[in-house]
Formats: C-alpha cells, sequence, structure tokens
C-alpha cells in the first residue's frame, strides 16, 4: 500500500495487516486519526515513523496513549501482547498533520500546519477507503476541513453525538466523530467509549444512510472541471488609469489588460515587465478547459473553494470562454494537489 501513497503524504499510515478486512468490526474498516508527530530526532523524521511508532509504542512497548485509544475503540480486549497486536492490526493510524509539530507536545501545530494536512488527508481517505474515523482531539476535530455533511448519532447512554461525514476525491464515503484527545484532561472512558461504540455502530447499520448523506453536491458541469497549467511565468502589473497601453503588456499566454477610472492592470509575461513598473511576479497560471456556456453558474467557485481550503491565495479572471486562476509558483503544487483531491483534473 506505501507504494499507492499520494506524494503529499509526508508520513505514511499505520495500516493493520487484518485492517482491509474489517476483522473485529463486523467488515468495516476504521481508521484513527491522531494530530501530530513530535520528533526531537531528525535521523528519524521518515516516512515510516508512523509505522514504527504504532508498532513500537502499540504493540512491543505500549505507551499510555496508545492503551488509552486501544481501550476505547475496543473495550472489551486484553493487554497482553496477542491482544494488543490483534488491536492495532484491525486498524489504521494516521496522523493528520505532515511535519514534526516540535519536539514535544507543548509545541502545538502552526495554522499553516492544520492547512496544510487537507490534501493529505483526503488522499489517505481515498487509499484506504475506511467506514469510520475516530479522531482524537476537540483541536484536531476543530481543524479538519469542512465535511460534505453530518449525521446525529445516539450514544447508549442517550448522549447527542455529531459526526461528520467526508467524501474522498474517487468518492470515498467515511463517517467521523470525535473524542478528547487521549492524553488530555478532560478525556474520560466513560464519554469517550460510548461516542465511539456510536460511531462503529453507525458505519455497520447505516450504510445506506451514511451514503446519501454523502453524495456530493452536483457540479455544474456533470464531469470534473479539467485545468491546464500554462507555461509562462507572470506578472500583475499596475499603470495609472490614463496611460495607453503598452505593448510589452500583450506578451505571454494569457495576457490581460483592464482599464479603470483607478487604474490600469496588466497580466503578461514576467519578463517582459519594464524595471520602474509597479509590479509584482512569480504567479503561474492555471487555465479552466471551455468553453462554458454564461448561464452556467458555480463554474469559478467549484476552482477557488478547494484552493481558499487549502489557505492558497489566488488572482483570477475570465474571458469570454473560460476563467483563469493564478497562484504563487510556490503554492502551484499544494494547489494542483488540492484542485485534484476535490475531483478537478489538474496538470
Amino acid at each position: 500500500m506505501t507504494e499507492l501513497m499520494h506524494e503529499s503524504i509526508r508520513y505514511h499510515p499505520w495500516i493493520g495487516s487484518d485492517y482491509h478486512s474489517g476483522a473485529g468490526f463486523s467488515g468495516r474498516r476504521i481508521l484513527i486519526l491522531g494530530e501530530s508527530h513530535y520528533i526531537g530526532d531528525p535521523e528519524w523524521d521518515t516516512p515510516d515513523f508512523s509505522e514504527v511508532v504504532v508498532r513500537k509504542f502499540g504493540i512491543v512497548e505500549p505507551r499510555r496513549f496508545f492503551t488509552v485509544v486501544r481501550r476505547t475503540v475496543q473495550p472489551e480486549g486484553g493487554d497482553s501482547p496477542e491482544e494488543r497486536s490483534a488491536f492495532w492490526n484491525s486498524v489504521a493510524f494516521y496522523n493528520y498533520v505532515q511535519s514534526s509539530a516540535g519536539t514535544g507536545p507543548r509545541e502545538r501545530p502552526t495554522p499553516e500546519m492544520w492547512r496544510d494536512g487537507a490534501v493529505p488527508f483526503f488522499e489517505v481517505l481515498s487509499a484506504l477507503k475506511p467506514h469510520g474515523i475516530v479522531v482524537l482531539g476537540r483541536e484536531l476535530w476543530w481543524n479538519l476541513p469542512k465535511p460534505a455533511g453530518q449525521m446525529e448519532l445516539a450514544d447508549a447512554g442517550g448522549e447527542s453525538v455529531v459526526a461528520s461525514i467526508y467524501v474522498a476525491r474517487d468518492g470515498t464515503r467515511a463517517l467521523a466523530a470525535h473524542v478528547n484527545h487521549p492524553s488530555g484532561r478532560g478525556f474520560s472512558y466513560s464519554r469517550a467509549r460510548p461516542a465511539v461504540a456510536a460511531l462503529i455502530k453507525a458505519v455497520q447499520d447505516r450504510s445506506d444512510e451514511i451514503a446519501g448523506a454523502t453524495s456530493p453536491q452536483p457540479r455544474p458541469d456533470p464531469a470534473a472541471l479539467a485545468l491546464t497549467i500554462l507555461p509562462d511565468p507572470l506578472a500583475v502589473c499596475r499603470l495609472d488609469p490614463g496611460e495607453p497601453v503598452p505593448a510589452w503588456a500583450w506578451t505571454g499566454e494569457p495576457a490581460c489588460v483592464a482599464r479603470t477610472r483607478d487604474e490600469l492592470s496588466v497580466v503578461c509575461r514576467e519578463d517582459a515587465v519594464p524595471e520602474g513598473i509597479r509590479s509584482e511576479g512569480g504567479w503561474r497560471c492555471l487555465r479552466a478547459e471551455g468553453p462554458f456556456d454564461f448561464a452556467l453558474t458555480g463554474i469559478l467557485s467549484a476552482i477557488l473553494a478547494p484552493l481558499a481550503a487549502a489557505g492558497i491565495p489566488i488572482f483570477a479572471f475570465s474571458t469570454y470562454d473560460t476563467d483563469y486562476i493564478m497562484v504563487k509558483a510556490e503554492d502551484l503544487p499544494r494547489a494542483v494537489g488540492a484542485l485534484r483531491a476535490a475531483g478537478h483534473r489538474a496538470g
């Protein structure tokens, strides 16, 4: 499975040997979603770090965190090496933040770390196809991408559990619910176990309801949008409103000129801009492959929404036939990943 991991996934998930069969959960695949790694020694900062940590501290030399997770998800299990191994081999484990958050839990993930976790998260869903996701911690829960929908579950004590529905780019549907962080003061088995049990019961008994609730909203175009990366590095320039349009403004593809009473704005190839012109360079452009009928709605928003969710700044403009979306050159790989994760074809 490692070779199927998307390039955005820095730390490969632990995938138990019985995970795909759903052993222990009536054929349902359960993904345990942690928050972040803390890596003090750079030599340990490798793609298999999650796998090494789960094997060592979940099975061989059990640490409190992994023991609490195991006893929460499967309260009836024992503590022998064989029972620890059986549990961890029945689940998958993945940390949402895909960079080391520091050397210890007092160091928190930055807003950029949370933001950058979205694309690999959806890629993991596509690769592992879990039915249920146990989310460890409220802060992680609050920083997950916006779900496609929600369901209200009732645990054994009659308490309401709000579960989120996530849809990956390949249509994989997963139901997620959270518990307080197993290492936090607010954690208690009395609250966490019923919530996890309600989640597992829902993915076992309410699969049709989950499938219906997670149907993606119809796109303006029934096919995924295709976007082409144009080759020219671009710049955005500002001239005084009364100036004539200079010849260099039409250099490159695309080239765009817009005049208002406040400014003359030019988009053109970066190396064509003369010195002394007020400009900002370093842009790359994606062209939505049209043409699109004027009666269609939501084309541009379908492109911009995943970029906004990934925290990628954009500059966009439209022509008679289609839309052009510019992103900073350093953001282009993340932009392509976010668009692909949203179901578009970008490249």
